[in-house]
């Protein structure tokens, strides 16, 4: 028998104790509506790299969204400038691993950077 709490539990859910998962869910779909949302402002933030001609390539795309959530902030848009606020905080490997999760994205190495720079192209 395991002991500890599921708000102190650090395992995944698909191996938690039923006793375990008591409260868990509304943590879960709070988690699923921010990877939602950070996903959606990823998406238009390379759409609006497409839009600009300029290259999706991590450089630009963390630039862009970064002027995003200066611009939701100046709009009182709170929730969206939070949102965008996490993803320029992120490192570039937390957001390429969000890119690759993405069905609505594709992501290429750079293969003339030696320093792991990487693009995420739009699927369709």
């Amino acid at each position: 028998t395991r002991t500890g709490s599921a708000s102190m539990c650090s395992s995944p859910v698909s191996t938690l104790l039923p006793e375990e998962c008591v409260g868990i869910e509304p943590m879960l779909s709070v988690n699923a509506r921010m990877v939602n949302q950070a996903e959606g402002e990823l998406f238009e933030a390379i759409d609006s790299l497409y839009v600009d001609r300029l290259p999706p390539s991590v450089a630009f795309i963390l630039k862009r969204l970064n002027e995003i959530r200066k611009r939701c902030e100046q709009q009182g848009e709170v929730s969206r400038a939070v949102t965008l606020d996490t993803l320029c905080q992120w490192d570039t490997h937390s957001l390429r691993s969000l890119c690759e999760s993405s069905s609505m994205l594709q992501v290429y190495d750079d293969p003339c950077s030696g320093s792991g720079e990487w693009s995420a192209f739009l699927v369709g």
